[in-house]
């Protein structure tokens, strides 16, 4: 019922198909790798894109827009923000895309990657010389940092080769290339309206050159703006682009005269400009020009007046490093570096607002938790102060908890802890706990924050920071958080050795404690019936209070601090993460010691047992995650991620494990082979057995193209072979799923109907012979012919 210093209204209902389309993507790894353990890499959500420049592209009325998300890419349709494809996982990080009709043109390392839609099509490795000498990838890591399209060329503008690779995107040869001199370091290029067969390239020294790509000459150069160019736009008016510098300028230039033809200046370096046309039936309306800074800021000019028309402070968390107006219509499409796509309406004339957005965490999370009542939504906290819901299924599900009732609080407090820069957003969380049992009629969530006395509260289905207020009788920011198994209450522990209790209705104080100004505590949690509170200190003691007063009852003594603790509420037993590496299990009825876990060779972060109680699955400092079966004492699994796990939490079924990760903003999930493949439950050596190396989940690839059930005979035929032998032709006949009625003559299928319809199923023979007829029925007699009779079920005259 309690968690320790740890981790709509109506859910999105789970649909048949999901279930398919989960033990489908249970076997997809980044490298199709095999394994053998009990987790199987799953799925990672939470992913929108990456600090990278994305692609727009019209057809017809539609726009879509392709993003990178690392090692994948994904095309969103622009007026829903809803994901039509997801590509596989490419060998490398993407540094450049562009896309083209149905295909998109994906950079790493030293190739280009050619997808169809999603689909990989072909690979173009990138030429050393003219004479095609190819270049190993490893070489060009840094690789490709823009790829453009025009006519039938497809460029490739390498930094490391300081060079510009020309392709022919009908036939993806190899044409040419254009080597640039050591004082020329390309970052930029474009190609301007109407210069047929002519590229524009800025440098970071400031200067540009203007190019034949027919016949390779060099048409011009342009004067030195002094300052680092960082990007490039063409305006509306032939001749003109916009150059933007690390300095702040903002250059309109006119190319055919080589002069400037006015100049803006913002603060901060110029990292994306977009123009906005004059609407044709609006000759109201003046153009615009957005230019966007590394801190999340864009500034909306007018040209007309050449005055800022507009500052939208904090549109991101992080820089923008590419924004775009839609042709034809009032909308501002920004991508930026905090892991968030959002579309700007300007239907007003003194501001823009938000019109729809997709995000992520804009910094990785640190905590985990699968809501209680949804199998398929998990909760995560992270380092940028937000409480996000992810959904496994549909991803346009998720949602950040608004924090707008405390944006001036949050303001004023960080102003003041900081004395720099203010933002809206509270602190980390750095403890939780839930309870979705009154959710419907207030608030489930109570979390605590770093460096901060107060505690707050969540409303799960309106998906905002609730009403309550609670701060810490002590003054000292609060370590440790327990709902109770009721949800009517919620325990906090402080780092000034205080418990208190408060009403999650009210948000008034209870009961209140204090063990010494000495002690901190580190975890909190409660018993299923509300009679006692367990709580562990640093002084390795574990207290334990009665519930109606906090009364204590008894101190046990432990040989290390426990700095993190879970309960079992149908087991009855209670977990620590010692300070010694150790997991202890407890008995609560009895405060009994019962099991004593010994494996991890550093710091135990977070721990989790299975929804049975049966396994207990703890993650440390030294890279493992181990899972303990209690009954047997065994260490049954162990794998090491390629990224330290800071963060673990089962799903209310048990056949997810969801994960949090150091430096990765997405919340990876691993499949329980449990569920769906042979495991033998077998004692393993942590030190020879540990599977290492274990990639993360990729994010799952999607194809709104194909069928709806595409793949599921393979599907079947992966799941076999996990579980051992590889399918034949006639177990694959076998194993083709059909949806019947009911299920098979060999399984067992549990009824749906009341009590009363089942119970006297045992006594089916009694009251058989109970209602059995003592003599065979009689015909009626029959009334003489001329007497008229009454229609019905019995004889009567008329």
């Amino acid at each position: 019922m309690g968690s320790a210093a740890s981790p709509e209204a109506g859910a999105v209902p789970a649909i048949a198909s999901a279930i398919t389309n989960d033990l489908k993507r249970a076997v997809q790894t980044v490298d199709h790798q095999k394994t053998k353990g009990l987790f199987q890499p799953f799925v990672t959500v939470g992913h929108v894109t990456a600090d990278l420049p994305f692609s727009i592209q019209a057809r017809g009325d539609a726009f879509f827009l392709t993003t990178s998300i690392g090692h994948a890419f994904q095309i969103f349709n622009m007026q829903t923000m809803k994901v039509l494809f997801v590509s596989p996982p490419l060998p490398g990080k993407i540094t450049a895309l562009t896309a083209h009709r149905d295909l998109t043109y994906v950079a790493v390392g030293g190739a280009i990657h050619v997808h169809h839609r999603s689909k990989p099509v072909e690979r173009i490795t990138l030429p050393a010389t003219p004479g095609n000498v190819a270049v190993s990838a490893a070489s060009l890591e840094a690789g490709i940092i823009q790829l453009l399209i025009f006519g039938d060329y497809l460029l490739a503008l390498s930094a490391p080769h300081n060079a510009l690779m020309i392709f022919s995107r009908s036939t993806r040869q190899f044409l040419n290339r254009i080597d640039f001199p050591d004082t020329f370091t390309p970052v930029k290029m474009l190609h301007p309206s109407t210069y047929v067969n002519k590229i524009l390239i800025a440098s970071a020294q400031g200067s540009m050159v203007l190019y034949n790509l027919h016949t390779l000459m060099l048409l011009y150069t342009f004067n030195s703006l002094r300052s680092p160019i960082t990007t490039l736009a063409q305006s509306p008016i032939l001749d003109v682009v916009a150059i933007g510098t690390l300095d702040g300028r903002i250059v309109l230039h006119d190319l055919k005269r080589d002069e400037v033809v006015f100049m803006l200046s913002q603060a901060g370096p110029v990292m994306a400009l977009s123009f906005k046309n004059v609407e044709p039936n609006n000759l109201m309306t003046s153009p615009l020009l957005a230019s966007a800074t590394n801190d999340g800021t864009v500034f909306i000019w007018n040209l007309n007046t050449r005055r800022l028309a507009h500052t939208m402070q904090a549109a991101h968390d992080a820089s923008i490093p590419s924004m775009q107006f839609l042709n034809g219509q009032p909308l501002l499409i920004t991508g930026g570096a905090d892991n968030a796509i959002k579309t700007w309406l300007f239907d007003q004339p003194d501001r823009p607002r938000l019109l729809r957005q997709r995000s992520g965490h804009a910094r990785p999370p640190t905590r985990v938790h699968f809501y209680p009542s949804d199998n398929h939504v998990v909760l995560s906290a992270g380092q940028d102060g937000a409480l996000r819901s992810s959904h496994m299924v549909r991803e346009n599900a998720n949602r950040e908890f608004s924090q707008k009732p405390l944006m001036g609080f949050a303001r004023r407090a960080n102003q003041a802890k900081s004395g720099g820069k203010a933002h809206d957003r509270i602190q980390p969380v750095t403890a939780w706990d839930m309870n979705p049992l009154r959710d419907r009629d207030f608030d489930s969530i109570v979390t605590a924050h770093n460096d901060t006395s107060i505690a707050y509260s969540w409303n799960y289905g309106r998906g905002i920071v609730g009403k309550l207020r609670l701060e810490s009788t002590d003054g000292t920011p609060f370590s440790a958080v327990c709902v109770s198994a009721c949800g009517h209450f919620v325990t906090l522990g402080t780092k000034g050795g205080a418990l208190n209790r408060f009403n999650m209705q009210s948000g008034m104080l209870r009961a209140s404690v204090a063990l010494g100004a000495t002690v901190q505590i580190t975890a909190v949690v409660s018993d299923a019936e509300n009679a006692w509170v367990y709580v562990a200190t640093n002084e390795a003691k574990l207290y334990v209070f009665k519930w109606a007063q906090l009364e204590l009852h008894t101190v046990l003594d432990l040989e290390a601090p426990f700095i993190k603790m879970v309960y079992h509420a149908e087991s009855q037993l209670l977990a620590g993460a010692a300070q010694d590496m150790a997991v202890v299990v407890l008995d609560v009825a009895s405060h009994r010691r019962v099991r004593e876990f010994v494996g991890h060779t550093h710091q135990i972060i977070d721990l989790a047992f299975s929804p049975d109680g049966r396994w207990l699955v703890s993650a440390g400092l030294d890279g493992r995650v181990c899972t303990w079966d209690l009954p047997s004492t065994y260490l049954i699994d162990a794998f090491r991620p390629t990224s330290l796990v800071t963060s673990v939490a089962w799903s209310p079924n048990g056949d997810y494990l969801a994960a949090t990760h150091a430096g990765e903003l997405g919340i990876a999930t691993y499949a329980n082979r449990a569920l769906y493949a042979a495991f033998t439950v077998r004692p393993i050596d942590i030190e020879t057995e540990t599977r290492d190396g274990i990639a993360l989940p990729a994010v799952a690839a999607v194809d709104a193209s194909a069928p709806k059930d595409a793949h599921v005979d393979q599907t079947l035929a992966e799941l076999t072979a996990e579980a051992g032998d590889a399918p034949t032709a006639a177990d694959a006949a076998a194993l083709h799923i059909v949806t019947p009625d009911g299920l098979t003559d060999q399984l067992i299928e549990t009824s749906t109907l009341s009590r009363s319809h089942w119970l006297n199923l045992v006594h089916l023979e009694d009251i058989k012979a109970r209602n059995k007829a003592k003599e065979a029925p009689k015909e009626p007699e029959k009334a003489p012919f001329f007497l008229p009779t009454v229609a019905g079920t019995a004889v009567r005259f008329d």
